[in-house]
């Protein structure tokens, strides 16, 4: 076997597995070292290879194998979990005296914000629309139940793009129908999303779809219609734009790649888009899983 054989070999090597731990955590003064070594030991049964940031996850190691992994006693393991269940981070599910327990892991960026032990639990357990709800809030707006209608202030602001205006808006071409009140302003769903990252590793021919993808999700959450119509359905506003909020910029150029995938005539390509973006996560999470599926079978074959 040559040089150039074997350094192929070397590269078709599987990646280490790896735990993500983010900084925020990391800086979080609400758990102590214990708490975090623990949490990071739960996360070591993540497959961060398809996981998606800002996830419930589910994972089961016995209680021996958290013992070897954090160098803790089994009753010190015991009162850490019973300590990160208080706090609302984990929940315990038992499944049985010959089964390991099920640890639901709860991690997202709000939640190293909280600065008490109150807000941590609350954010914690929170569900995706009372998450979307609570950062609505947070820009000084509020949220009525019925139809979950926002009630926004006074001032507005005109529209940039009218084709991306017709996706959530009547077909009123009146001045009124085309301001809205902005909950984001573009600024911040550049940084939210990352947007001089996607600039940056994308060429010019690029930054036109990055730059329409913007406008479509500045429009989309800035709306002050009662619902968004994704995928041919009339979906809650705030529900559209929690679920919107939870794209990055991977998940971002991934739906910008399957739109251009489509050779097909699109008639309102506006529409098209929120749609792939709507439901990107899932289909990008399914897609790494198909995709490492597929490379373990043929592993043996690429040797």
């Amino acid at each position: 076997m040559d040089k150039s054989k074997k350094l192929e070999v070397q590269l078709t090597t599987p990646e280490r597995l790896y735990v993500k731990v983010y900084h925020d955590f990391l800086d979080c003064t609400l758990l102590n070292s214990d708490e975090k070594m623990l949490f990071i030991a739960l996360k070591r049964y993540i497959d961060f290879r398809i996981d998606l940031n800002e996830k419930t996850c589910e994972v089961y190691p016995t209680m021996e194998t958290l013992c070897k992994i954090t160098g803790k006693t089994r009753p010190t393991i015991t009162k850490i979990v019973k300590s990160l269940q208080k706090k609302g981070i984990i929940k315990v599910t038992r499944r049985g005296l010959s089964k390991p327990n099920l640890y639901s892991i709860t991690d997202n960026a709000q939640m190293w914000k909280a600065e008490t032990i109150e807000q941590l639990k609350e954010i914690a357990n929170e569900t995706e629309l009372e998450r979307s709800i609570r950062i609505v809030e947070s820009y000084g707006y509020t949220v009525k139940e019925k139809g979950l209608e926002t009630t926004v202030p006074a001032k507005v602001t005109a529209n940039s793009s009218a084709k991306v205006n017709n996706i959530i808006t009547d077909k009123d071409t009146t001045i009124e129908a085309k301001s809205q009140a902005e909950r984001y302003t573009l600024t911040q769903i550049r940084q939210l999303f990352d947007y001089d990252i996607m600039i940056h590793n994308k060429t010019p021919y690029h930054q036109e779809q990055i730059d329409s993808v913007i406008d479509i999700l500045h429009t989309a959450m800035n709306t002050t219609k009662p619902t968004i119509r994704v995928a041919g359905e009339d979906k809650p506003t705030m529900v559209v734009i929690g679920k919107l909020m939870k794209l990055d910029y991977e998940i971002i150029m991934y739906a910008i790649e399957k739109f251009s995938e489509k050779t097909e005539r699109i008639k309102n390509p506006v529409s098209y888009m929120l749609t792939i973006l709507y439901t990107a996560p899932e289909q990008y999470k399914l897609d790494i899983q198909n995709q490492v599926k597929y490379d373990m079978s043929h592993w043996n074959e690429q040797k």
